[in-house]
């Protein structure tokens, strides 16, 4: 019987959709807890200012959609920084295509102004020019196409919208990306099996490895249909913040 880290290592090397939610199904009890150990509790840190980068200076903000949205804690940051910039409560829309992942976002944050459903980044529910702005953090590099689901998000967005893209990244001091890979690879994984009782930190590390630099991710966006596209980067290029505005 093939074992679960041999598995979610094809996962990745085969962009395998169904193991990769079986995966993220496996974390779910566990996932808010492993962030906030594997972060040092910065995740909400880079949350907030993703939301505060996508949201200033808008000049609508009615309708928000986070991608990949997990438990929805980036949902929830958005609408705190909806609150803060412009004293109002935006529809927020939250889709995931693990439905444990979107039935625990609902139970945290059951508020009327939130609306959480199964959705593929590849393939979303929503008509053209939906969102005045659009997030997904962490979620993009586990996307089976890439450039398709930039695509497919940029469609949702409506004209002069913003969009975020919050991710791991590989730093390129060589002695920050030495002490990351060690630590993304040998100490995460092994961590992570231990509280969550699956190998899936092994899939997790290896789609970080793999994922685009910040110039290719850029270019990407870009290409998609979005402009003035421009980088943050965290913890000396760890994790950085694209955001781009649609044309």
């Amino acid at each position: 019987m093939e074992s679960p880290a041999a598995k979610y290592a094809k996962a990745h090397d085969n962009q395998s959709p169904e193991v990769i939610r079986e995966m993220f199904r496996a974390l779910t009890p566990c996932y808010d807890r492993l962030n906030k150990i594997f972060s040092g509790r910065m995740d909400r840190h880079w949350r907030n200012i993703t939301a505060r980068e996508v949201l200033k200076d808008l000049s609508s903000c009615r309708r928000i959609a986070d991608i990949a949205t997990g438990t929805g804690d980036l949902a929830k940051a958005l609408n705190r920084q909806a609150g803060l910039l412009y004293g109002t409560q935006p529809r927020l829309y939250g889709a995931d295509f693990t439905h444990e992942m979107v039935e625990q976002a609902r139970i945290k944050f059951p508020d009327e102004n939130f609306h959480w459903l199964d959705g593929d980044g590849t393939g979303l529910p929503f008509p053209d020019n939906t969102f005045d702005a659009l997030t997904v953090g962490f979620g993009l590099r586990n996307m089976c196409d890439k450039k398709s689901a930039l695509i497919e998000m940029v469609r949702v967005l409506r004209p002069g919208g913003r969009m975020a893209v919050l991710e791991f990244g590989n730093p390129s001091n060589p002695i920050i990306r030495t002490l990351n890979d060690f630590y993304s690879r040998r100490l995460l994984p092994r961590i992570g099996s231990i509280i969550s009782r699956t190998d899936a930190y092994l899939y997790l590390a290896k789609s970080i490895q793999g994922f685009w630099n910040e110039d290719q991710l850029a270019r990407h966006m870009g290409q998609s249909g979005l402009v003035n596209v421009f980088y943050r980067r965290f913890m000396m290029g760890v994790v950085f913040v694209h955001v781009g505005t649609k044309g």
